[in-house]
């Protein structure tokens, strides 16, 4: 029985392995050129440290602690749209 390395080594010595790389290489390739899109500008945001939203976290490490407990925080992150109007308090 062959080992999962060799059985590997095969397949990329296959020509076919070449043509499902390129093929989603073409796949992939507009999303290098489409920009920033919905939440690429909030984590932009913190890790830039611009302070123009309130409440947001003070540490770069905190970037993906979207909600936090405080109350008059939500309500004014979705006064400015970053939240849903839904937003259970």
């Amino acid at each position: 029985m062959k080992s999962l390395f060799e059985s590997f080594k095969q397949w990329l010595t296959d020509g076919r392995a070449y043509l499902l790389v390129l093929v989603c290489a073409v796949m992939l390739l507009p999303s290098v050129f489409i920009g920033f899109a919905a939440d690429d500008y909030f984590l932009r945001t913190i890790t830039l440290q611009h302070h123009f939203v309130p409440n947001l976290p003070d540490s770069q490490l905190d970037a993906f602690v979207f909600v936090q407990n405080d109350n008059s925080g939500m309500r004014q992150w979705i006064e400015k749209g970053i939240l849903p109007w839904w937003t259970h308090p």
